[in-house]
């Protein structure tokens, strides 16, 4: 992963990548729900609360998947969302969401789109 993320951040800067709609998440076992723009990642887990410049990477189709990178020194994460139902204790929701951080592994949680 980590020979990839040279590679992604070239793509990210010589490409143009359309709007994308805010996206409301949670994740599963977890505190931690967050809202999704073209730019940045609102994040919240109970009273702490953050926000993470993100970057939409570039793709050759219109709708999803859809994968931003993140950045928080000393970390790079990958968020992906996914047109796939996913359930939480609070209900069904049309999106899933993988957050992927290089050394600490894979979380998932629910998406959907913010209205």
């Amino acid at each position: 992963m980590r020979s990839l993320l040279p590679s992604v951040l070239f793509a990210l800067t010589a490409s143009n990548v359309a709007s994308a709609p805010p996206l409301a998440c949670e994740m599963r076992n977890s505190q931690l729900v967050f809202t999704v723009t073209d730019s940045a990642v609102y994040m919240r887990t109970g009273e702490r609360s953050r926000t993470l410049p993100a970057q939409m990477l570039p793709q050759d189709h219109g709708g999803w998947p859809r994968v931003w990178l993140l950045q928080e020194p000393p970390s790079a994460h990958m968020l992906l969302v996914s047109e796939r139902s996913c359930q939480t204790d609070y209900g069904t929701f049309p999106l899933s969401v993988s957050l992927n951080t290089l050394g600490l592994g894979q979380r998932t949680g629910c998406c959907t789109i913010a209205e």
